[in-house]
């Protein structure tokens, strides 16, 4: 294949790294379209090169997105993964809602398995807070598509997801021949333990400043303290 901004042939293969995509302008792993002079260090997403005109929304029966081979919408936020769009893209052709989309966001894979017995499968939205970043949300404007499990407790941003396998890959715990979208089995067990001992942590620190609060009431009884001096109240009795 060749290409219109680049004279040297492309071949589509695995490259053996992470990569920025010439055309989108992110990061992309696995199959890509690369210059077949290695100088060149030229890389493009399969669906960023050899785009479908028209794709329809994996989460709705009336949009259809538009690949748009330009810069329009620069500026504007990614629907799935909340990053900026800064070349070519999909646009929805809807004159109710406008969405743009990094084209390798589409290809994303549709289930992960966390461990053996639970699979986390990719969502329109986040239903609880991801195990990752540990918010619900990217940001105010887009909540982001997600790996969410059946029952809607553990869930995983795909940009978190991104995150990840870019972080595993720098630290050559993946390669070219590896599944990159398997790397959260290792990562799970830890998030959840992780996630559980904050909840765990935040319970007992309510905990303790409701016992704080029922003890300055009769600390301040007992003495006749009619100020209230809760923290004197708390120094007396939790040091």
């Amino acid at each position: 294949m060749s290409h219109d901004n680049h004279h040297h042939k492309l071949e589509l293969k695995s490259a053996n790294c992470p990569y920025y995509c010439g055309q989108c302008n992110q990061l992309g792993f696995g199959l890509s379209y690369t210059c077949v002079k290695s100088e060149c260090n030229i890389f493009y997403h399969k669906l960023c090169e050899s785009p479908q005109t028209l794709i329809m929304h994996p989460f709705s029966t009336k949009c259809v997105l538009k690949f748009y081979p330009n810069k329009y919408g620069k500026e504007s936020s990614c629907d799935v993964c909340g990053k900026k769009i800064k070349g070519y893209h999909c646009k929805c052709l809807c004159n109710f809602v406008t969405r743009h989309v990094h084209p390798s966001c589409l290809s994303y894979e549709p289930a992960l398995v966390a461990i053996d017995g639970l699979t986390l499968n990719l969502k329109k939205v986040a239903t609880s807070a991801c195990l990752h970043c540990g918010n619900m949300k990217i940001s105010s404007k887009v909540p982001g598509w997600a790996y969410v499990s059946s029952c809607g407790d553990y869930c995983y941003h795909v940009s978190c997801v991104m995150d990840i396998i870019n972080r595993k890959w720098k630290n050559g715990l993946i390669t070219g021949e590896s599944d990159p979208f398997q790397t959260i089995r290792p990562e799970f067990l830890s998030d959840v333990d992780k996630r559980q001992q904050l909840v765990i942590g935040k319970k007992k620190e309510k905990s303790m400043k409701k016992a704080a609060t029922i003890l300055s009431a009769i600390f301040n009884v007992l003495t006749g303290n009619s100020l209230g001096l809760v923290g004197n109240a708390q120094k007396y009795f939790f040091g």
